[in-house]
């Protein structure tokens, strides 16, 4: 399945807090195992992301990077929405509905992705 990384890195902690409700142990492992596939990719992402935040920021006197310069700002998120727009491959096949059994989920848990 392919997903962009402004997919996975708006999913990963609301698939993380799935992990935290009884499921079905098929579904469970399930979840289990796409988080670990999607970590390294997260973490990927992060990486980039404060190197880019390095590179168009400012350090304060306490040594914190920020965007603030306008004109870099615009640079930035132009970068990033480059960066968010990359597609990976994850080998994944979306859960059905019924698979979860009986269970109260919040709506803003249930990733696109993640089910048919």
């Amino acid at each position: 399945m392919k997903l962009k990384l402004s997919e996975i890195v708006n999913n990963v902690d609301s698939l993380k807090a799935l992990q935290e409700i009884k499921l079905p142990i098929k579904v469970s492992y399930r979840l289990m195992r796409l988080v670990n596939k999607l970590d390294p990719v997260y973490k990927s992402y992060d990486d980039k992301r404060n190197e880019l935040v390095k590179e168009f920021g400012d350090e304060d006197k306490d040594g914190n990077i920020a965007v603030k310069d306008p004109k870099k700002i615009k640079l930035f998120f132009a970068k990033l929405a480059e960066l968010l727009a990359i597609e990976e491959e994850i080998d994944f096949t979306p859960f059905k509905i019924d698979e979860l059994g009986d269970i109260n989920v919040e709506p803003k848990l249930i990733s696109n992705f993640l089910f048919e």
